[in-house]
């Protein structure tokens, strides 16, 4: 199985456009610090702080006058340059998550009084850059009327359209399942469907980038966008917020009601529903151990009625998603930061389709636990190499998704000749609980390299190993039969099955291979070049190497192919002064395998069919002689 390779091609003037890449939350500030007569100065000293920065970094600038400053977090920045003899100069910047900031520097030469510059820089835009994207504060997103998640700031990106199955998103024309959605440059893709899972608090979020073309070979196992949502990290100031959302299904509309409609008699309930939002964040140790913690906790009920019988019951869904966060500074070049997502979700009165229920038998509870867990370690080896590091895993499993009883009066499904299902849930929920999940180790180092003549070029050379695991035994009903054409006759609330000779069905559903759970490895090498030629020209070359490893839920290996993704951007600033830039990148992506394609041939996990005519005596069509559907099945 060959994955998907998608190429695309952006040729443009831009006049605002966003941040760089790298496969991490963290960013670069970097430019050439010269004097009045445009001279490259050496030895200038660069100092930058922040708030969410732990201490300060420094560095200085080489005999060509480059210089660095890498992993940095993302957010507001004051850039110091000193040099004995010349004038000090502040500068104060937004750097967004992965972005490459170009920050060049002219020193004049200081007076008898030396003079202070303080400059201002949008925080989210940057005209130096070959990648199409945009930066989201959560700030802002925060005062806006949307939902304050990844879908409401997707809704507002360019080259971003709603057109998917469900309203999921395509980005620059990719097919839906092929965005990469990451949470602090994890990736939280669903198996089956390439989704984002909401491993996220919203109040929790500091910013989201959508990025939709020219991404950096740092990139991979995506065909359409990057979207990479950040959160809080805390601070040297103590902070938090609460709030409150109220939700009432007494506030939707009705379903109208039309002649023989089966949801004639729709109800609604009215009960005020609170959703309870939470940070803290501060310092244990300040400049040096920060914690943050995160809740968002509610309880939905929802008045749902049955087809045909038309009985009321309450569906309840009770979510309660905590998040954690300690960020510790070894020393003034080592971090190591790790973050544990929680989510404890529990569902009443679930079913597997409410429009085709038809009894409470049908109903079943469920429990869908969910964890994320990352590890990220950044280092400054030298004031020229850097490195980072990263280990992560994500959870989900499905417990109790169907019947609760296996025997063939209470486990068996019955389904009317209109597809309407009765007896018993869907699905079995007491044999193998599925679980979704994913493990990624990713190592990357970067160079700083200053040449004379020839520019700056920020060197990354990289690995990633990334594993897609689903477990899954898909039993059709709890015991694995279902009686198919098998009309209901309503006597009050009750449904009364009917068994007609030579029309209803028996159908078997047995799983004769067990899921042995399948192991879909993306292995991934990338090498970048960032490469500042002068003030005015830039270029991004990139190359990256993909090879697939995936075995299927039966152990058997579908797919071991490799592919090249080359990337090249070009950044063009006719007036040297970053107004405005040109800009032309194209870039090859591999896509992903997505589990539920690449297991679509294995035989583990999946039932046969075996369908029977019944052609026995037809039983309960003759009102006098009606037995209980226990007796009758």
């Amino acid at each position: 199985m060959r994955a998907i390779v998608w190429l695309a091609v952006v040729v443009g003037v831009i006049f605002t456009a966003a941040p760089g890449a790298a496969q991490s939350t963290t960013g670069t500030i970097s430019g050439r610090v010269v004097d009045s007569q445009g001279l490259p100065l050496p030895g200038v000293t660069v100092t930058a702080t922040s708030p969410n920065l732990q201490g300060a970094r420094e560095t200085v600038t080489s005999e060509n006058g480059d210089y660095i400053l890498t992993l940095l977090p993302s957010g507001p920045y004051r850039v110091v340059f000193e040099l004995s003899g010349f004038q000090r100069v502040e500068r104060s910047v937004g750097l967004a998550p992965t972005q490459i900031l170009p920050l060049p520097i002219e020193l004049g030469v200081a007076g008898i009084t030396e003079s202070v510059q303080v400059v201002g820089r949008t925080a989210d835009v940057l005209t130096q850059t070959s990648q199409v994207a945009t930066n989201f504060d959560q700030t802002l997103m925060s005062t806006l009327p949307t939902q304050r998640d990844y879908r409401a700031v997707m809704l507002m990106a360019p080259a971003v359209h709603p057109t998917g199955p469900s309203g999921s998103f395509s980005v620059a024309g990719s097919m839906s399942f092929e965005n990469l959605y990451m949470v602090n440059g994890v990736s939280v893709n669903e198996n089956l469907r390439g989704q984002a899972q909401d491993l996220v608090i919203e109040d929790a979020l500091q910013e989201t980038t959508v990025a939709t073309s020219g991404v950096s070979s740092e990139f991979g196992r995506f065909g359409g966008g990057v979207i990479n949502m950040v959160t809080k990290s805390g601070g040297n100031q103590f902070s938090g917020s609460f709030r409150e959302t109220m939700t009432n299904d007494n506030w939707r509309a009705l379903v109208p009601k039309r002649p023989n409609d089966p949801f004639a008699n729709d109800s609604k309930i009215d009960d005020v529903v609170p959703t309870h939002e939470y940070t803290v964040g501060g310092p244990v140790i300040r400049d040096r151990l920060w914690f943050f913690t995160a809740g968002r906790l509610q309880t939905n009920s929802i008045n749902r009625q049955l087809v045909i019988t038309n009985i009321p019951y309450v569906f309840t869904d009770q979510s309660r998603r905590y998040e954690g966060k300690v960020t510790y500074l070894v020393d003034a070049n080592h971090r190591v930061q790790t973050a544990f997502t929680k989510i404890n979700r529990d569902e009443t009165n679930g079913t597997f389709n409410t429009t085709t229920s038809m009894d409470l038998a049908s109903l079943y509870d469920r429990s869908l636990p969910e964890d994320l867990f990352t590890i990220n370690y950044t280092g400054v080896i030298t004031p020229k190499f850097f490195l980072e590091g990263r280990y992560s895993q994500r959870n989900l499993t499905f417990v109790g998704s169907g019947s609760k009883f296996t025997d063939i009066q209470q486990g068996t499904l019955l389904v009317d000749p209109a597809g309407r299902r009765y007896n018993a849930p869907t699905f079995c929920g007491v044999c193998t609980d599925e679980e979704r999940d994913n493990q990624d180790i990713f190592v990357k180092g970067s160079y700083f390299l200053s040449t004379s003549g020839t520019g700056s070029h920020n060197l990354v050379l990289g690995f990633d190993s990334f594993n897609d695991r689903r477990l899954a035994n898909n039993y059709q009903s709890g015991s694995n039969y279902r009686l198919i054409n098998a009309p209901a006759v309503l006597n009050g609330t009750d449904l009364i099955a009917t068994f007609v000779s030579g029309t209803t069905q028996f159908q078997w559903n047995p799983i004769f291979v067990e899921s042995l759970g399948t192991k879909f490895r993306t292995y991934s090498v990338f090498a970048n070049d960032n490469w500042a030629i002068n003030d005015r020209l830039t270029a991004n070359l990139g190359l990256r190497w993909d090879r697939n490893d995936g075995v299927d839920s039966n152990g058997v290996l579908v797919a071991k192919n490799g592919a090249f993704s080359p990337r090249l951007g070009v950044v063009w600033d006719p007036a040297g002064n970053q107004k405005w830039s040109v800009t032309g990148s194209v870039a090859k992506y591999v896509a992903g395998l997505l589990n539920s394609i690449a297991d679509l041939t294995s035989p583990a996990g999946n039932s046969d069919q075996y369908n029977f005519v019944y052609t026995g005596p037809s039983i309960n069509t003759d009102p006098a002689t009606r037995v209980p559907n226990a007796q009758a099945i």
